[in-house]
């Protein structure tokens, strides 16, 4: 499984995994795999399957159920799974604590709201997040998207690699011409 993960054949992975959890669910390598399944299938895009797993290792595990990470995921692939009104309530609960995930679970919820069409809740949301983070990639984020949707190539400024104030270099060889 990890050989066909790391070669981007998720599906493969995914096949394998379920395979050898139910052929030698004793075997060390698939005990308490929940999360290793998780994000297989994250990767090979079945996100309801992503939420089983999920679920499971919530169920089974007492810090997975307490894990802020564990239930942005849940609440993020729950929005990927096109449930938009679990998400919502889910994203809404992250978003209403401080913690590392709340601007992201903002965006998201932003974003449920949009696929929605509930323009009002969605502006409120995106209107929030700037308030609380103005300078935060999920705010830059949604910026971009503004930007883009008025015909903008890219929001933000492109960097060249240069140390800001250093003058552009010469690229023809020197000493020659």
């Amino acid at each position: 499984m990890q050989g066909f993960s790391r070669a981007g054949l998720f599906e493969q992975a995914v096949k394998h995994q379920e395979l050898g959890t139910t052929r030698y669910a004793e075997h060390h390598r698939f005990r308490r795999t929940e999360e290793r399944s998780a994000l297989l299938y994250v990767g090979a895009g079945q996100y309801r399957q992503a939420l089983g797993a999920y679920a499971a290792w919530q169920a089974r595990s007492s810090s997975a159920r307490r894990d802020s990470k564990v239930k942005f995921a849940v609440a993020y692939y729950t929005y990927k799974a096109k449930d938009l009104d679990g998400a919502i309530e889910k994203l809404a609960a992250i978003a209403a604590r401080s913690g590392q995930f709340r601007h992201a679970a903002r965006y998201w919820k932003a974003r449920a709201h949009e696929k929605k069409k509930e323009w009002g809740a969605a502006r409120k949301d995106y209107k929030t997040l700037e308030e609380e983070d103005p300078d935060g990639w999920y705010t830059l984020l949604h910026r971009n998207r503004l930007a883009r949707e008025e015909g903008a190539a890219f929001a933000g400024r492109w960097r060249d690699g240069r140390w800001p104030g250093m003058p552009a270099r010469d690229l023809r060889l020197r000493g020659r011409t």
